[in-house]
């Protein structure tokens, strides 16, 4: 009688199978660790073991994901989230669905991480991580440095952002982008520095493309903002905009004031990227401080004003030269603080009422020519701006825009 042997080949994980409640376990008492280690709950605090605490949390929340993930299929790519609401339900993560087996996960916490998971022949795996994004071209790898758990992310590196530029730590927003022609994902990362306090700040905004296999950055840059601006990163159409609070060169504002909006517009293309360059939210104030800024440089100022409004301005310098005889106005923002201003537009002429501490109340009389404003008219005093200068911002008519 033949015997017949049949062989029944599995096919087992390459690594051992973690319980959920150890994984579960071990990251809350990493993650308990881990905040014994933080200074103003958002830095690290300088100890020698502490960028490995950092590590092992992030490492264990990465594997707390995808083992969740593999024990309950059905909840599909979305299941990323409701696998951190477990584990960390007052910190909630953001998660980003790329493809049917991708999505783009934040971990919990203050000091911000972003990975992607993917799902392969029915297993997840963690596919990419921020920290260790590997051999990056030198206009991207100092900005990566920044995600890791090192001395980016202490206090100490904080207090020397302002020689060395912002250190980290970072916290994420996550946004989705079109599709390129090949069809591989694209995402951004709109992160915002960690600060102690202050009305304004520093983001950095990063696009990549993820396909299928690894992500790679298109764009990284860093940029100013104040946390009251009207308007913050966002996709309209097929148009990546970008707000960032800049500075005049004669006048500053308080930290938590607009100043200077520059809008900065990427096109996301089928092929790529296309800059389409920064338009300035405030071009009337411009015309104004681009005067004062040639006048106190003895440079012409003929393209941005009439005889009769350089005539008032020149007179306006020597009144604040007289005030403070020791003081150089060539010095960025030697004219003071915008106190107030406001504005009043018919087509293409307006007035803006600006109130300064190192000019006082004036009334600048504008119109548009050309491809900009210049300054047409200068009346000093309250008589000159009978409405009052009120404490809001001024907008470039939306028909002139066009």
């Amino acid at each position: 009688m033949a015997v017949l042997t049949i062989s029944v080949c599995l096919e087992l994980p390459a690594w051992p199978q973690r319980d959920l409640r150890q994984i579960q376990d071990e990251y809350a008492a990493a993650d308990a660790e881990l905040h014994k280690h933080l200074q103003f709950d958002q830095w690290l605090d300088g100890e020698p073991g502490t960028p490995a605490l950092l590590a092992r949390d992030w490492t264990l929340a990465r594997e707390w994901v995808t083992a969740w993930m593999d024990a309950h299929p059905a909840d599909g790519m979305s299941g990323a989230k409701t696998a951190f609401e477990i584990i960390a339900p007052s910190e909630p993560a953001q998660i980003l669905v790329l493809t049917e087996n991708s999505v783009l996960v934040t971990v919990p916490g203050v000091i911000g991480n972003v990975f992607l998971v993917s799902r392969e022949n029915g297993r997840h795996r963690v596919a990419w991580s921020i920290d260790q994004a590997g051999d990056q071209p030198a206009k991207f790898a100092r900005a990566l440095e920044k995600w890791r758990a090192g001395p980016a992310g202490t206090f100490d590196g904080a207090k020397r952002a302002s020689v060395e530029g912002p250190t980290g730590p970072l916290v994420p927003m996550l946004g989705l982008l079109p599709e390129d022609r090949q069809g591989r994902a694209r995402f951004y990362i709109d992160a915002a520095y960690a600060q102690a306090a202050g009305g304004s700040g520093t983001k950095q905004i990063s696009v990549w493309v993820w396909d299928g296999q690894a992500a790679r950055p298109l764009i990284i840059h860093d940029y100013r903002v104040t946390w009251f601006q009207s308007k913050f990163t966002r996709l309209e159409g097929d148009l990546l905009k970008v707000h960032e609070k800049r500075q005049f060169r004669m006048f500053y504002v308080c930290a938590g004031c607009e100043e200077r909006q520059i809008e900065w517009v990427v096109r996301v293309t089928p092929d790529g990227l296309e800059d389409l360059g920064e338009t300035s939210s405030t071009p009337q104030m411009d015309a104004v401080d681009e005067l004062f800024y040639r006048l106190t440089r003895g440079e012409s100022a003929a393209a941005v004003a009439t005889p009769a409004a350089i005539a008032a301005a020149t007179s306006i310098l020597q009144e604040a030269r007289d005030s403070n005889p020791g003081e150089d106005l060539r010095e960025a923002h030697s004219l003071g603080m915008i106190i107030s201003q406001s504005g009043e537009w018919s087509g293409a002429r307006g007035v803006i009422c600006l109130g300064a501490s190192g000019i006082g109340l004036n009334a600048f009389g504008l119109k548009h020519e050309g491809d900009g404003w210049i300054v047409a008219s200068i009346a000093k005093g309250e008589e000159a701006c009978p409405a009052g200068p009120a404490p809001k911002p001024y907008h470039l008519p939306s028909q002139l825009l066009k």
